[in-house]
């Protein structure tokens, strides 16, 4: 159930520019090779969008251009299962003479869709790009985010089975991304698998539930989203040096769905201060990201010094079977005057050391947020 296989992928281009027949025949040699990704494997499950960040120059657009056939690999090799639609190079459409129209006849054409239905994809093509009367203008006049526009309608226009996707969601205003971002979630919830290279790791966190991060065109991490994601951002920790979250222990990061459910935590306080805590727990929305399903108000934790338990409870949690991120918030007591609080300790994805909630039982919940209950004791 593979829609992406890349086995130990890895490409070259000369460096001076040139080949030479000798190139072509017998390979570059070494000396002069530049190396643009070197044996890289991954796997896309089908269904799935697997997401690879990079700075420019980490080898991610060739790597996407290997996988979608504009380059050969010169080591290893790609298997694709499933009809793709490349949504890379935006705005470099060919013959740049053709009209909107044109154009949009012509891919639809060339990707086998039928006389009879053409001319309503290619309407719809149309109004969902919003070039009104420069569709029927050639795509020489238009600028760069007018041309990416109208490859993007053109290229989701039918559902495909796979889609290679380079920066593509961030294409003009935010109506036309708010736009995109719902096409391409109508599109994966339909079943469709995907390759998203970029260094937004926003849209990551959107679409991919495992990552990778390439460097100078290899891989140097892999893994859960949060948890790449969360080393790649590298966001300095709170100290914990006043007070800190103790571990929870492991069925405190279990629940039941349906049943009352209770998330307790211990924090120990080293100082003569007030402390409080917060909770979320969030749900990755393919499409949406990290969405919280409950996100407390900071509740107080005790005084300290000393070591104190505080609970969350729960009714009846209403949370469908799953994985779930859990984050947790230690901080001082807001200023009275100013409402500033100075965070103490933290445990969440985006530093890297998040937690994970599991939610057992029937699919009979949902993700909606729900109201919580605290209570709190001190420790001896």
């Amino acid at each position: 159930m593979t829609a992406i296989t890349v086995r130990s992928v890895s490409k070259y281009f000369p460096k001076s520019g040139r080949i030479g027949l000798r190139g072509v025949l017998r390979g570059l040699p070494a000396s002069d090779r530049f190396t643009a990704i070197s044996r890289i494997s991954l796997q896309v499950p089908k269904g799935e969008v697997v997401g690879v960040l990079g700075r420019n120059g980490a080898g991610k657009s060739t790597l996407l251009r290997v996988v979608g056939g504009v380059y050969s690999p010169d080591e290893g090799g790609v298997a694709l299962s499933g009809a793709v639609a490349g949504l890379f190079e935006l705005g470099g459409l060919g013959n740049t003479q053709l009209s909107g129209r044109e154009f949009a006849h012509r891919y639809l054409q060339i990707f086998g869709v039928e006389r009879a239905r053409r001319a309503q994809l290619v309407e719809e093509i149309n109004d969902f790009s919003e070039l009104g009367a420069y569709f029927d203008e050639r795509i020489r006049t238009y600028s760069a985010g007018m041309a990416a526009r109208l490859y993007f309608a053109a290229a989701t226009a039918v559902p495909h089975e796979i889609y290679l996707i380079d920066e593509t969601l961030s294409v003009g205003d935010e109506h036309f991304q708010t736009k995109s971002w719902a096409r391409m979630r109508e599109r994966l919830a339909g079943g469709a698998s995907g390759l998203l290279v970029t260094h937004d790791w926003s849209a990551v966190i959107k679409l991919c539930r495992e990552s990778k991060v390439l460097e100078a065109g290899r891989v140097v991490r892999e893994g859960r989203s949060d948890v790449v994601v969360a080393a790649y951002l590298d966001l300095p920790r709170p100290t914990a040096k006043r007070a800190r979250l103790l571990d929870p222990p492991p069925e405190a990061l279990r629940g039941h769905s349906g049943r009352d459910c209770s998330i307790v935590l211990d924090v120990e306080v080293d100082e003569d201060i007030d402390v409080q805590v917060a909770v979320s727990l969030e749900a990755l929305q393919l499409g949406v990201g990290w969405e919280p399903v409950v996100l407390t108000e900071f509740a107080d934790a005790g005084r300290g010094p000393g070591l104190f338990r505080v609970e969350l409870n729960i009714p009846t949690l209403p949370l469908a079977p799953g994985e779930y991120s859990l984050g947790l918030f230690l901080s001082t007591a807001a200023d009275p005057t100013t409402g500033e609080r100075e965070v103490l300790d933290a445990r969440a994805w985006t530093y890297g050391d998040g937690l994970i909630f599991t939610v057992t039982g029937s699919a009979s919940g949902g993700i909606a947020p729900f109201p919580v209950q605290w209570h709190e004791e001190e420790q001896e």
